[in-house]
């Protein structure tokens, strides 16, 4: 088995690193977003979305690049070293997976499409939500605590139960009943 990087790989990696390095340096920019609660500034975020690193792991079809976890990892591991606390993982792999294995059709494609272009931040939230059926669909009720990259997301992606078992809903967090 070869662990090595590929040319595509390390270039993912030197690119990353050289941004970072650029436009978040950890002298600079880790004391600013202390105080910053989402965790970026959108000059960082809309960068990190131009090299395509929101939309790693989303399929090409939605505008991604359609990777693996590997590209994923390295990418991580960038972020990691240079103390950028943003909303990258949640968005670009959590969420992007968990919209990838549900078959969530035409809102999961709008949603998959605004990661791959840095203009949807979104964060999955834990089982720990109801359904109620009601007269216009469907109801979500419980609590969430402790979603991670809550603060920046514009879609709070929470699975729930429900007869059935459980069910992906996307939820928008600029809505009046998300409170």
């Amino acid at each position: 088995m070869n662990l090595e990087l590929s040319e595509e790989q390390v270039a993912l990696r030197d690119t990353v690193r050289r941004f970072l390095a650029e436009k978040a340096p950890i002298s600079g920019h880790v004391r600013t977003l202390l105080d910053e609660p989402t965790g970026t500034t959108e000059p960082v975020w809309h960068g990190l979305a131009e090299l395509g690193t929101t939309g790693l792991l989303v399929s090409p079809e939605y505008g991604g690049a359609g990777m693996t976890m590997v590209e994923a990892g390295i990418v991580a591991e960038e972020l990691g070293a240079a103390l950028h606390p943003g909303p990258w993982l949640s968005t670009a792999v959590a969420a992007t997976r968990a919209l990838r294995r549900c078959d969530a059709g035409p809102e999961a494609a709008e949603i998959l499409t605004g990661i791959a272009a840095g203009t949807t931040i979104a964060t999955v939230g834990p089982l720990d939500v109801a359904t109620l059926p009601t007269a216009n669909g469907t109801s979500l009720n419980g609590e969430l605590v402790s979603v991670p990259d809550a603060a920046a997301a514009h879609v709070l992606l929470v699975f729930a139960r429900n007869a059935n078992g459980a069910e992906l809903f996307a939820v928008d967090t600029a809505s009046p009943a998300f409170r």
